[in-house]
């Protein structure tokens, strides 16, 4: 039997990405580029790419209304296994038009698109509530450790690729610290990290952080360390040079509650 509060109860982790979602599309910044390139569309008539691109302009308010609308619904818990699915294709569509406009500028929300895909798995389990799974809640706490090697990979290729691009000297010169720093660092940041030994030690931190996080998932409840480590290492980020990346680690509280609860532990 499929009881009516699968039908009327979202995932957590579900939620947060509407939350997520919901914050992204209904801020000025998503996608405030759009009203500035229209008198370019309509000056050269020979910009036919671009005249398609005038075409979405139209229809973005279409398409965030929708998406805010799909966010309220899966935060509120109404049919997730369909609205969660809805809101999962609006955005990957929408978040993949921007990107392709602006590719230079545009941040990376693959994270969100692979949650979203794992949340719909989520919740198409509880609603077809096969007995195999339904008697074995270790299905859903693999989805949650899938979605933590996920995570802990973006930090792996970020401290990759800056040995690949910049090698050593990235960490002991520093110097791509140093310009983001001029750039948009807070005054403690600037405090802290004026000088040069300051910066390469936190350049080295950075990378040896970032290329060691998929390690902890091989320790028990390497999953709370990963989030408490990842955590103090954004919030650090923040108060330096003020990036937060808090799209990715606003899921961390949520993921160690389902992953307790889903194992008995809570």
């Amino acid at each position: 039997m499929i009881s009516s509060q699968m039908f009327f109860q979202s995932n957590l982790i579900s939620k947060v990405l509407a939350f997520t979602i919901l914050a992204l599309v209904a801020s000025r910044e998503y996608g405030i580029f759009l009203p500035s390139i229209e008198p370019i569309m309509l000056s050269d008539s020979s910009f036919k790419e671009e005249a398609k691109t005038f075409s979405l302009v139209q229809f973005y308010p279409v398409a965030r209304a929708f998406l805010i609308g799909s966010c309220i619904l899966v935060f509120i818990g109404v049919y997730p296994a369909i609205t969660v699915t809805l809101l999962v294709i609006g955005f990957l569509f929408l978040d993949f038009y921007f990107a392709n406009l602006t590719p230079e500028v545009w941040p990376n929300f693959f994270h969100l698109h692979f949650i979203g895909i794992c949340c719909i798995l989520l919740e198409s389990l509880r609603y077809l509530e096969f007995p195999a799974m339904s008697a074995s809640p270790e299905v859903f706490t693999t989805v949650y450790q899938v979605i933590f090697i996920q995570i802990s990979l973006i930090y792996f290729f970020s401290g990759l690729a800056k040995l690949i691009h910049g090698g050593v000297a990235w960490a002991h010169n520093a110097e791509s610290l140093h310009l983001i720093l001029l750039m948009r660092g807070s005054s403690l940041g600037k405090l802290i990290l004026s000088r040069p030994f300051p910066r390469r030690m936190a350049g080295t931190g950075t990378i040896i952080f970032e290329l060691f996080v998929p390690v902890l998932l091989f320790i028990p409840n390497g999953f709370v360390y990963l989030s408490i480590s990842a955590f103090l290492f954004h919030m650090a980020t923040y108060a330096f040079i003020r990036i937060s990346f808090w799209h990715l680690w606003v899921f961390f509280p949520a993921l160690i509650f389902e992953i307790l609860r889903s194992s008995g532990r809570m």
